[in-house]
């Protein structure tokens, strides 16, 4: 009842749904990428208030009749679901899913150098990048946004956090996004984080 609630709380209107596009109902995800572990992370996130919902259709039963943003769900993929192209590349999309990012940072980590686009590749809604260097960028660092979801932290209170205790990160500017940047920390400075302490007061 409590996972039930979770959703039902969220009053989204009924919309018509065909195919997954930007918005994705909870059935596909699941059957597209998200499997079994994913789920259980989509749902953990419902009940902790970390992701809403954004309509709901009737075609599928229950809580699998959801609609999210398909940003959204692709975060909560398993790593194992996330397959490289047979030459090595992932698209932004499928780097993004590994990173637990939106598509429009590994945009801007690639616009930075941070991550570099392979020789000769022509742009395109499929844009690629090598799966080793998202690979290694991940077992190096991790996202702010993550952390303030796994530990339920406001972003706002650990940005500020972040920026007043001078944490060294590296800052990525998003495309299309004036000013905004995501924030990353590399996994031993985030590991010595006093993340209790920046939990806001009752």
């Amino acid at each position: 009842m409590k996972i039930k609630h979770a959703f039902e709380k969220h009053a989204v209107a009924v919309k018509e749904y065909s195919k997954p596009a930007e918005i994705i109902a909870l059935r596909h995800a699941v059957k597209k990428y998200l499997r079994r572990a994913g789920l259980v992370a989509v749902i953990r996130a419902v009940v902790d208030g970390n992701l809403k919902p954004v309509g709901y259709t009737q075609r599928f039963p229950g809580i699998t009749g959801y609609l999210f943003l398909a940003d959204d769900l692709c975060k909560y993929r398993p790593l194992s679901a996330v397959k490289p192209h047979p030459e090595g590349f992932l698209n932004y999309g499928e780097a993004a899913a590994v990173l637990e990012v939106e598509s429009s940072v590994i945009r801007g980590m690639v616009a930075q150098g941070i991550l570099r686009a392979p020789a000769g590749h022509r742009p395109g809604p499929s844009k690629l990048v090598r799966a080793a260097e998202i690979q290694r960028f991940a077992e190096q660092y991790v996202s702010a946004t993550v952390l303030s979801r796994r530990f339920n932290i406001n972003g706002r209170l650990l940005a500020r956090y972040l920026k007043e205790s001078g944490t060294p990160l590296l800052a990525v500017p998003i495309p299309g996004k004036e000013r905004e940047h995501a924030r990353f920390l590399l996994r031993d400075v985030a590991a010595r984080l006093p993340l209790a302490q920046i939990q806001p007061k009752n």
